[in-house]
């Protein structure tokens, strides 16, 4: 339903658009008032006009045209990812909530924290249907062992985050590369 309403607003946006420069082309007599989907908007009498009425009209339209052109930048930007609050608890008394960015960095600074081969570690963190998952990407220097270095991030970051916040870890997914300097390798 969303795309619907936003490709909506931004057709109606465009025709507004549209109209507002279509009336000031024919207020500066550049085109024809007699434009056939705009015969309607009574564009011969913004052709008739003259003086300061011509003026207001073609200052009006310019507002007009800017002020659309804002709202259709504004409509096209990308959405900005909400925040999420994860909940902890939620009884009788009242709910308690952690922020998803909170869990996240905890699950990275565990993750990374016990293995020297291990140069970058970035999670996400996802909602899901009985408790939370958590996507893992590690860069480790070539010397390291993936599939001990990958289970033990698995291994800390469950017991991190359960441990901590009382959420159920559903999944805890990693992603390794090798860090050879100049490119990455990706081996898991």
């Amino acid at each position: 339903m969303f795309a619907f309403n936003r490709a909506l607003v931004t057709i109606i946006i465009l025709f507004i658009l549209a109209g507002a420069v279509i009336t000031f082309l024919v207020v500066i007599q550049a085109v024809s008032p007699d434009i056939p989907p705009y015969s309607w908007m009574g564009l011969e009498r913004a052709a008739e006009a003259s003086g300061w009425s011509a003026v207001a009209i073609g200052a009006v339209s310019i507002i007009i045209a800017l002020l659309v052109l804002f709202l259709l930048l504004l409509e096209l930007r990308p959405k900005r990812a909400e925040k999420i609050d994860l909940v902890l608890d939620d009884s009788f008394e009242g709910r308690t909530t952690i922020d998803q960015d909170l869990v996240r960095e905890l699950a990275e600074r565990t993750g990374a924290a016990f293995a020297p081969e291990v140069k970058r570690l970035t999670c996400d963190i996802r909602k899901r249907r009985f408790g939370i998952a958590v996507y893992c990407n590690t860069l480790t220097s070539p010397a390291g062992d993936i599939p001990r270095i990958g289970a033990e991030i698995q291994r800390r970051v469950r017991h991190s985050i359960e441990k901590e916040t009382g959420l159920s870890v559903r999944e805890v997914r990693v992603e390794a590369a090798y860090d050879t300097g100049e490119n990455v390798r990706r081996v898991a």
